[in-house]
Parts: C-alpha cells; sequence; structure tokens
C-alpha cells in the first residue's frame, strides 16, 4: 500500500517551498565597491565573507523549504501503511552510537584545525567549519537512523494500490454475528442484535459496487457462499434471529475464514502468498455483546495460527454491548435428590444472580401435580437487593489499547444469593417437573425462568435375608427405620426373611437382595439370583461369621457353596476365608471413583468411614470383569468392596460383617445409616437416571424396551415434535443437542410395556453472567495486533480506514514540522553569534 494523502489537493501547496529560493536570491547580500588603497587584502575578505554567507544562507534556505514543505503535507494528512513504526531496542542502540560518533568526530576536526592563535575571523571561519561538519553528519545520520530500518518495514507493506483506487475496490465482507441468548438484552426498546443489524446495515451501505457479503451467525453450521446481491444480504441480515444454542464464536470465525478461503479458490487464489492478486478488500465484522461465555477459551490452539496464515483479511470486532446493563435471573437450580423415594423431602437450591438490581426481587416455586397440572407451590424474596446502589460506570485505569483503540475493562457489578426451597410428602410415583419464575420483568426475558424434573418412586422392595433374623434386623433398621415405617415415610420397602426361606420367595417382587451371613445356598438359588440381576435388580452380599464355626455352627459361611459355577455366575468375588488383622485397620478409598464414597463424601461421611476399625474380613477373589471399590489398609491391599455388572443388574459384595458383631466398629458409627442406603441406591441403579441438563447436551437414559418398542416420540417446548427410532436391540435413548431450555417428555408409540422419560434443560449457568471478554484475553486467542475493537460508527470507520488506507501520521508530520522550525532559529542565530573571548582582530599591512 503506497502512502495515501487524505487531502491530496492541498499538494499544489508544496510550490510554495521555492519562495526561500526566491527570496534568498533576490535579497542576497550584495558587494559594496568602496575606495581603498589595500585592493588586495579587501578583495580577499571579500571572497571569505561571500563564501561564509553563501554556506549559511544555504542552511536557512534549506529549513525554511522543509518548513514550508512539512507544514503543507501535514494539510495533507497522509497516512502510512498499518505496521510498527516505534525504533526497536537494536534500532535505539544503533542511533545512540551515531550520535556518540558524530560528537566525536566533530570534537576531533575541531581539534585537528585549532590552532594557538588567530585572528576573529579565522575563528569565526573555523567554528563554521565545524558546526557544518557536525550539521550535516547529524542529518546524514538521522537519515541513515530513520530510513533504514522503516524502508525495509514500508518496502513490506507497500503492495496494494493508492487511496483513490482503494475506494473503488469491491469488498468481500463476511459479517458473523453472535446471536446467543445474551444478545437479547434490551434497552430503549432495541435489543443488543438489533442494534449489530443496524450497524452491519450502514456497512453494507458503505460498500462499494461489486462487493460481497456473507451472513454469518454463531447458531448455524452450514451457511451460503458470498452473495453479490447487497440488497439480499442486507435483508438477510434484517432476518437474523436470536439462537438458544450456539456455537462459540471461535466456530463462527472459523466459518468465516473458510468461506473466504472458498471464494479465493473461485478467483483462482488457492495459496495465500498471492493475495496479492486478490483484487477484493476481504473483511471479517464480528458483532457481539462481549460476553466471555460465548468464547471458547482454553482449547482452541488452531484459531490464532489460521487467522496468521489469513492475515490479509482485516478482523473487526464489533461491541454492541450495553454499558451499565441492570438484570435479574435465575442461575443454576442443584436438586438433592434428583429422585425421591416414597414421600421423601426434595431440596432444590436456586442461585439467583443480578446486575444493579436495587428492588429485592420474588421468586415463584412451580410444581406439576399427580394430574400433570402446573401449580405454584411457594414464594420467597431475595434477602437483600442484588445490588445495594446504583453504581455509576467510571473511567478504569486499567483499560487497554488495541491498533491505537482503547478497550476498558469494564467491572462486573453482578451479586449472587441462594435460595432453598424444601418440597415435602411428593407421593405417588412418575416424573415431576417444576419451575422457578422471577417476578416481574427485566432487559432479558430468557432467564427469568428456570426448569427443573424430580423422579418421584414409590418405595422400592428389598428383600433382606440373613443368616439368622437378627443378623438382618441392624441392616433392615437402617434402611426402614421403625418410626419412619409408622408414619408411612420410610424410604424403602424391607422385608426380612431367614435364609431358609429364600427358596420360597418370589424374586420379582423385589427390586434389590441383601444377602448378610448367609451360610450357603443350593445352586438352584444362585442361578435364581443371577436372572434376578440380570434382568435389571441388585444383588448384595455381606460377608460375616466364620467358615471356622460352619461345622459346629450350621448358620456360618460355607466358602464351598460361594464357590459353584451358579455362584461365581453372579458374585462379585468369591470368598477364600476369613482372617484376623493382627491389628486394626483402616479402610482405603482414596482410589476409588465410585459414586457411593463421592456421595458420601459430600455429607461428610467418608472421612468417618476411613478412620473406623476394622478387626476381621474374608479373603476374596475378584470376579474377572469386577471392580474393587475399596481395600483394606495392608501390605497386600485385600479387597473390601467389589462392584461387578451383570448383564442389566448390579452385583456388589462386602468382605467384612454388617450384623454388629465384633469384626468392625462400622455400626456404632453414624456412617452406617448413610453407607446402607447409599449401598442399596447404588444396586438401585439410582445414578444413572439423570433428568436435568443444559441446552446443548445430549440427553441419555437406559432403557428396557421390549424388541417391539423401537419408536418413540420425543416432545420438545414450544410444542414441537419429533420420532426417535431404536434398533431392536438398543439399550440407551439418547436425544442429541438439546435446543431448548423448558421440559421434554420421550414416551413409546407401540408396544405392549409402556415407556415414559421426562426431562428438563436449562441454558449454562455462565450465559447470562455479565463477565466481560477483555482485549488481552482476545489477544491470546486471536493474536496481537491481530484485530481492533471498535465501541461505536466513528471509531469502527476510523478502523477501517487505518487498516485499508494506513495509519494517519497528521501529528508526526506537525511534530516534524515545529523541529525544523525551532532549527531554523536557532541557526539563524547560532551562526551568526560571535565567538566569546576570542582573540582580536589585529592589524593586517599590504
Amino acid at each position: 500500500m503506497w502512502i495515501a494523502l487524505l487531502n491530496p489537493f492541498l499538494a499544489w501547496g508544496l510550490a510554495a517551498a521555492v519562495i526561500p529560493i526566491v527570496l534568498h536570491l533576490w535579497l542576497r547580500a550584495k558587494p559594496k565597491r568602496l575606495i581603498f588603497p589595500a585592493l588586495q587584502l579587501l578583495k580577499k575578505h571579500q571572497q571569505k565573507t561571500i563564501r561564509r554567507m553563501q554556506v549559511k544562507h544555504f542552511w536557512l534556505m534549506l529549513l525554511r523549504m522543509l518548513m514550508i514543505a512539512a507544514l503543507v503535507l501535514a494539510l495533507m494528512r497522509p497516512t502510512l501503511p498499518p505496521a510498527n513504526y516505534f525504533p526497536t531496542f537494536s534500532e535505539w542502540g544503533i542511533g545512540l552510537a551515531i550520535l556518540v560518533v558524530v560528537v566525536a568526530a566533530a570534537w576531533a576536526y575541531g581539534r585537528f584545525i585549532s590552532k594557538p592563535e588567530r585572528s576573529v575571523s579565522a575563528e569565526r571561519q573555523r567554528v563554521g567549519r565545524i558546526r557544518f561538519t557536525a550539521g550535516t553528519m547529524a542529518i546524514l545520520a538521522l537519515l541513515a537512523f530513520s530510513g533504514w530500518p522503516y524502508t525495509k518495514r514500508l518496502a513490506a507493506e507497500i503492495k496494494d494500490p493508492p487511496r483513490g483506487a482503494i475506494d473503488q475496490l469491491p469488498v468481500a465482507a463476511a459479517l458473523v454475528f453472535d446471536t446467543s441468548p445474551s444478545m437479547e438484552y434490551q434497552f430503549e426498546q432495541a435489543s443488543r442484535l438489533d442494534v449489530a443489524k443496524a450497524s452491519a446495515i450502514r456497512l453494507i451501505e458503505r460498500f462499494p459496487p461489486g462487493s460481497k457479503v456473507a451472513a454469518v451467525n454463531s447458531a448455524e453450521l452450514e451457511l451460503p457462499p458470498f452473495g453479490g446481491d447487497l440488497v439480499a444480504a442486507r435483508n438477510r441480515v434484517q432476518g437474523l434471529k436470536l439462537s438458544t444454542s450456539s456455537r462459540p464464536l471461535n466456530e463462527a470465525l472459523r466459518t468465516a475464514l473458510k468461506l473466504h478461503e472458498a471464494d479465493m479458490e473461485l478467483g483462482g487464489i488457492s495459496d495465500p502468498k498471492e493475495a496479492g492478486r486478490d483484487r477484493a478488500i476481504r473483511e471479517i465484522y464480528l458483532f457481539t455483546d462481549m460476553r466471555k461465555s460465548a468464547w471458547q477459551f482454553g482449547g482452541d490452539t488452531q484459531l490464532k495460527a489460521e487467522l496468521e496464515k489469513l492475515k490479509q483479511i482485516g478482523l473487526f470486532v464489533i461491541d454492541v454491548g450495553q454499558p451499565g446493563s441492570q438484570n435479574a435471573g435465575v442461575g443454576q437450580i442443584r436438586l438433592a435428590p434428583e429422585t425421591v423415594i416414597g414421600n421423601g423431602l426434595l431440596n432444590l437450591e436456586a442461585s439467583i444472580w443480578g446486575t444493579r438490581v436495587e428492588e429485592a426481587p420474588a421468586i415463584e416455586l412451580w410444581l406439576t401435580d399427580e394430574s400433570g397440572k402446573l401449580v405454584r407451590k411457594s414464594q420467597q424474596l431475595v434477602s437483600t437487593a442484588l445490588s445495594a446502589a446504583p453504581i455509576e460506570p467510571a473511567p478504569n485505569p486499567d483499560s487497554t489499547a488495541v491498533d491505537g483503540i482503547s478497550v476498558p475493562k469494564a467491572k462486573s457489578l453482578s451479586s449472587t444469593r441462594l435460595l432453598s426451597f424444601a418440597i415435602d410428602g411428593l407421593a405417588g410415583s412418575g416424573d415431576r417437573q417444576g419451575e422457578l419464575r422471577f417476578v416481574g420483568s427485566d432487559p432479558i426475558a430468557a432467564d427469568d425462568r428456570a426448569y427443573f424434573t424430580v423422579r418421584v418412586k414409590p418405595p422400592p422392595k428389598v428383600l433382606v435375608v440373613g443368616s439368622q433374623i437378627a443378623a438382618a434386623a441392624l441392616w433392615s433398621e437402617a434402611l426402614a427405620p421403625t418410626d419412619l415405617v409408622t408414619l408411612s415415610r420410610a424410604k424403602y420397602n424391607v422385608t426380612v426373611v431367614e435364609a431358609s426361606q429364600l427358596a420360597g420367595q418370589d424374586l420379582s417382587q423385589f427390586d434389590a437382595v441383601t444377602l448378610i451371613n448367609v451360610p450357603r445356598l443350593a445352586p438352584a438359588i444362585w442361578t435364581k439370583l443371577n436372572e434376578f440381576v440380570r434382568g435389571g435388580r441388585g444383588l448384595f452380599v455381606a460377608l460375616g461369621n466364620s467358615s471356622l464355626v460352619a461345622r459346629r455352627n450350621p448358620q456360618g459361611i460355607d466358602p464351598t457353596s460361594y464357590n459353584t459355577a451358579e455362584a461365581k455366575s453372579v458374585l462379585a468375588a468369591i470368598p477364600k476365608a476369613s482372617l484376623r488383622f493382627s491389628t486394626p485397620t483402616k479402610l482405603s478409598t482414596s482410589e476409588s471413583v465410585a459414586p457411593i464414597f463421592k456421595k458420601l463424601d459430600e455429607i461428610g461421611g467418608l472421612a468417618e468411614l476411613q478412620a473406623t476399625d476394622f478387626r476381621r474380613y474374608w479373603a476374596v477373589e475378584p470376579a474377572g470383569d469386577a471392580t474393587v471399590l475399596a481395600n483394606f489398609i495392608t501390605k497386600k491391599s485385600p479387597p473390601a468392596l467389589v462392584a461387578r455388572n451383570v448383564g442389566k443388574g448390579r452385583s456388589l459384595l462386602w468382605a467384612t460383617a454388617v450384623d454388629g458383631n465384633t469384626w468392625n466398629d462400622l455400626p456404632v458409627s453414624w456412617v452406617y445409616v448413610a453407607l446402607a442406603d447409599l449401598i442399596t441406591q447404588d444396586l438401585l441403579g439410582v445414578e444413572s437416571s439423570r433428568v436435568n441438563f443444559e441446552v446443548g447436551e445430549d440427553a441419555r437414559r437406559l432403557i428396557n424396551l421390549q424388541k417391539q418398542d423401537t419408536t418413540l416420540l420425543l416432545r420438545e417446548p414450544g410444542f414441537t415434535q419429533r420420532r426417535i427410532e431404536l434398533a431392536a436391540d438398543a439399550f440407551e435413548v439418547s436425544a442429541p443437542s438439546l435446543p431448548l431450555p423448558g421440559h421434554y417428555q420421550v414416551e413409546s408409540l407401540d408396544g405392549e410395556r409402556p415407556f415414559q422419560w421426562s426431562f428438563s434443560a436449562n441454558f449454562p449457568p455462565a450465559e447470562f453472567q455479565e463477565e466481560t471478554v477483555f482485549s488481552e484475553d482476545l489477544s491470546l486467542l486471536l493474536g496481537e495486533k491481530r484485530f481492533v475493537v471498535a465501541k461505536d460508527p466513528e471509531t469502527l470507520e476510523r478502523a477501517i480506514d487505518s487498516s485499508r488506507l494506513g495509519q494517519e501520521i497528521y501529528g508526526l508530520v506537525l511534530m516534524l514540522m515545529i523541529a525544523i522550525f525551532i532549527g531554523e532559529h536557532l541557526l539563524a542565530n547560532w551562526f551568526y553569534e560571535l565567538p566569546n573571548g576570542g582573540p582580536t582582530e589585529q592589524a593586517t599591512t599590504a
């Protein structure tokens, strides 16, 4: 790009630079005729004077010419191609070295031509020579210092035609729009997306004829290529809408780059190095509210390289965010638990956040009843206002600048409150769906509601089998306390039988079976348990009594009964022998990722469990496909809790006692009750029944449908629905990339056994949080000096001119003119001054 002039018509003013020449020639000193006998002496003196005056007049004339030229050039407002014109560290070093050399040379030259005794005129001549030589060397050094590095930089940038031609070149512009929900923010009856569209339409109207435009948004994947119809492009922009599921802006920028590459290939440019043959100015305009949630940071390392590869494409980030925004909404919802069993208590916690919201907002809880009707359950006021007082935006000293354009670091003024709701007595069975509603209205409506689903189940039926009723009593009491059973509030429906009664039980009536110190089982019973587990149920085996007393005590465990092929088909581990620790030991779960211990840790019970003393245990051999969830802390680390998936069910084995004997101290700890509950939940598969997701996630659930149940209907928010076709042997149903926040239902359309699944989806918690992306964040992602941020149309216009035409050097030229003006005054006074203390002129005789 050649040096461009914003006011080229003023170039005629450069002709005024010849005025000093005319003045110096017209007003130059003329010799006067004097009648004097010593003509030879006068003639010699006249020659010296004329020679000295010619030198002085030459420098004055040159400086005055340069001053006039610099003034005209400044009024013409020249621009240079975008580059870093500030000297580097090495260039400053070179300049300093040149200055030292000039000073040393002038000093040496002065010493060389100095003599002890001189006349005034001779001293003047010597000083004039020194100053002339030093000035010449300084000017040459300055030219070398400035010309050498900047010539190389300009040579790398001066490739495009001058401004007059650039104004007529067509533009290939990819307009990228952030269509995430936060762009809904309303101010003066216009959303942020409306502001972005208006700004984009103004740009399109500025583009010269022959330009091409592509409209890219953060929601769509497949987009049309560049179109040459600017009216159609304007209509496409005008028709953009917000999307609830948007891609990161990284991907939208990458799409814009691919569109440019494809368009360049259509023009016969396959290599970015051949961009000089492209007769279109290529640019990308990104319109966003600068929310950090719209970007993907940390995982994208290629975007910077892709932008550097196509460095001829200008990138402009247009900030359409509203400063001093005021908004409030419902953030993340936490359910404890997602599945409520048997008239249990549902604890719901929600984060309510806001920015500059002075009044305490009200939040309502709505929940469907057993008939499916949405009913308001309760209402709460946030304890305090989300922002105590309005805060006026103030200048931030931490503001940054990108390519000379300031990007202030606006501080987030949002605050968060937590609200807790307790819902008691959820009876019946099935999925119940609810909402938290923000009472009132604010600039963003999408975050004023949050959705949730809770699964309500009747108390699962658990069969507890013990060597004696007394052996199973402690475990059954932990699962179903007598007081809660009396109030019909027990979490489990527990049936306790002795081992001898197991053969007569109908296992299809139960959801889980627990064996506590059962001495022996017939192979037919093990086969029956195997079928029970494979059908999707759970089996828990706790080992206690020693086989050493089995012959004398028929209640003792006989390990040979547990080593049959039928037993091995369902057990997680095979008992070998009961042993005693030399000293009481502890339990290790540090390497375990089991949900049992994760939940135990959440309620503060894991440390208590790990501090419990264990004195006896069974040495067991885990099955080949089993997982050891916990070990005893000894040299050999024998397994303590082993898990195994059998078919669609779950089998667990505990290698020590749970019946309150002297094997361990677990029954005397409160952790015993929590551990019994968590082990039973693990058997029932409660953890796999997730029913709350985020927009954009894949909702998945394990299924157990009959083979003819291959067609499901998914009902989405907004009264839309679609079919889900399943293979005959499918074990999972999936709803990929949830598009909207709200409630979803899945049900079977055919088959003898009905299938229903309800779940909810919400926006990610960070979507509406006022966390601004800063220029240094974008620099890490896009590259230093690779983009320009503009807040208003004027700033954007200056940025576009700077990118297309170069950087204006008006101030630099004015500074140069001032320097020349000062130099002219110094020269006019310094060169004509008499040397102080010089020798007096001696009389000369002919």
